[in-house]
């Protein structure tokens, strides 16, 4: 399970959940030194349906995330 690196080796930093349960992870991506934030993240193969790249520091990737799903739950565990 990909719950503290996804497949790409990304450092998952927060988790979240929609009220669908669909999974959104907010990262740091070591290569690009940069944040970034994946929708629909699947725990089991370490990937995600939608991701939104290219945040310079944390704070500003997690407002993207929060303005983008405003009703989501933080969580700390798959």
């Amino acid at each position: 399970m990909y719950t503290k690196l996804t497949n790409l080796g990304w450092i998952i930093l927060e988790k979240y959940a929609d009220s669908r349960n669909n999974y959104i992870i907010l990262v740091f991506r070591p290569e690009e030194q940069d944040f970034a934030w994946g929708y629909s993240y699947d725990p089991v193969s370490g990937s995600w349906a939608q991701g939104h790249y290219n945040y310079y520091d944390f704070d500003s990737a997690r407002q993207a995330l929060l303005a983008a799903y405003p009703n989501v739950k933080n969580r700390r565990t798959f």
